[in-house]
């Protein structure tokens, strides 16, 4: 994983670093690489989707996989990108 400048409170993990923990705010980014390219592919995916325990947000660039477009229980906002172009959507947990 890249190097990333974090605040003191937050961390970036890879979904193996994340299994077992969890956390008030998740924040998964590129949904599709982790799924097509992580070590254990969707296994890995739901690891990254299942840790948050207040908040959860997703943000990619990519098409998404099908199990989260197909089954997705949040609203997703097209219309909220960031500069880079990404898309960006929230699930509340609770």
């Amino acid at each position: 994983m890249p190097a990333l400048d974090l605040p003191d409170r937050a961390c970036g993990l890879t979904p193996t670093e994340a299994k077992g923990l969890e956390f008030d705010v998740v924040i998964v980014v590129s949904p599709e690489e982790i799924h097509r390219d992580g070590e254990r592919g969707p296994a890995d995916l739901y690891v990254a989707l299942t840790r948050a325990t207040h908040r959860l947000e997703v943000v990619h660039a990519g098409e998404l996989p099908d199990c989260l477009r197909e089954n997705a229980l949040w609203s997703f906002d097209r219309s909220e990108r960031n500069r880079e172009g990404h898309d960006r959507f929230t699930a509340p947990v609770d």
